[in-house]
């Protein structure tokens, strides 16, 4: 067992602390970390209990584990132990070609303002239901449907930029990006529910597509549920191609002496 400034490490496995959740959500809730390319011995039963007693001893309610859908013992694994499958994140990908790399930007999408917020947490606050928040029953739906609206305020300010569709000065729709060196990414894209089937979300990802080209950027990806196939309909409509499957599973921690194998939650 090792510890360092990132978590506490057994095995191929680390715990770490989800410190927005944990705030957000008034929970103690942890992510457990898998090595991308371990030792078969580092995901041993032993490992696996270990990593949980210490997440119990340290009181920890709620812990999200990740593995990739390649990793099928993993899952099988995660399973087993009692986790439930909360969703299957899919990850898809655009890849620009070299005539792309021009402005046109005549979308109807601008700049978000301040003013524009509030309608933009409105929005957000009637999207994204097939969330694993909402999916699993052991979150609390009303928290659960703060969730987003808290992400907009914070993202507004800080890491993301948003841009909105208006129709009679009110938004209509938005899509917040966020740029990495060479990658574009699609962070929330939603439509106010009464503007739905518009196609204004068509319209969101085109202009994302000639935003990531003016600004000579390389690649777009966006992360949506398997089971939210109007988004996935949309995407590969778009030219986008799923990457890569996440299986995200939730695990709520019993007390120690029930921690076992299928005895978590």
């Amino acid at each position: 067992m090792r510890r360092g400034a990132i978590g506490l490490t057994i095995g191929g496995l680390q715990l770490r602390e989800l410190e927005w959740d944990t705030r957000f959500f008034g929970q103690k809730m942890g992510r457990i970390m898998i090595d991308p390319a371990p030792e078969p011995a580092d995901f041993s039963e032993n490992a696996w209990r270990r990593i949980f007693e210490v997440a119990s001893r340290q009181k920890y309610e709620f812990l999200l584990c990740e593995a990739e859908a390649t990793q099928a013992q993993i899952i099988q694994t995660l399973s087993t132990m009692g986790g439930s499958l909360a969703d299957v994140l899919l990850t898809l990908s655009y890849n620009l070609e070299k005539d792309l790399m021009q402005q046109r930007l005549d979308s109807p999408a601008v700049p978000a303002s301040e003013a524009d917020l509030p309608g933009i947490i409105a929005i957000a606050g009637d999207s994204f239901r097939q969330s694993r928040f909402f999916r699993d029953r052991r979150f609390d739906p009303g928290k659960a449907g703060q969730l987003y609206p808290e992400w907009v305020r914070n993202a507004f300010q800080t890491t993301e930029d948003f841009y909105v569709i208006k129709q009679q000065e009110a938004v209509a729709a938005f899509i917040s990006l966020q740029k990495q060196e060479e990658l574009l990414s699609i962070r929330l894209l939603a439509v106010e529910p009464d503007c739905r089937g518009m196609g204004l979300g068509e319209k969101l990802v085109d202009w994302a597509i000639d935003y990531a080209a003016a600004n000579r950027l390389r690649r777009i990806t966006v992360g949506t549920q398997v089971s939210n196939y109007p988004a996935l309909r949309l995407y590969e409509k778009m030219g986008f191609r799923v990457e890569r499957a996440l299986y995200r599973f939730h695990f709520w921690l019993a007390s120690p002496s029930q921690l076992g194998m299928g005895g978590l939650g």
